[in-house]
């Protein structure tokens, strides 16, 4: 039985760590994204937009977002739109729908979603 609790909510440094994380697993996906050298690369940027919900969820309520790398997991939605996820059948994923629904936007922060044709 432990007699100590983690408060990983607090935990300034795991947080900016978590961020780190975002932005170089966002780098490098998008670095390979439509290259001839791209292997899993869409489903990484998955694991991006999850990662990034995480940190909003385990982040202190009181903090605020950071902008820029809420643009940044955004902007996945440019590069690839809808990303398939292959489980037995095909199953679209889309970055902005899922960004909206398990981490809204920082106030102030004016997003385009990119709409169907």
């Amino acid at each position: 039985e432990l007699d100590f609790v983690v408060v990983v909510r607090d935990n300034a440094i795991l947080l900016a760590e978590f961020e780190r994380a975002v932005k170089i697993k966002l780098d490098r996906a998008l670095a390979l994204v439509g290259t001839a050298s791209e292997t899993d690369e869409r489903l990484q940027l998955v694991q991006v937009a999850a990662l990034y919900c995480f940190i909003r969820r385990i982040a202190p309520a009181k903090s605020e977002p950071d902008p820029k790398l809420y643009r940044s997991v955004w902007s996945i939605e440019k590069h690839v739109p809808v990303i398939t996820l292959v489980g037995g059948r095909a199953l679209p994923f889309f970055v902005a729908d899922f960004l909206l629904e398990h981490a809204p936007p920082p106030p102030n922060v004016l997003l385009k979603k990119i709409e169907p044709l």
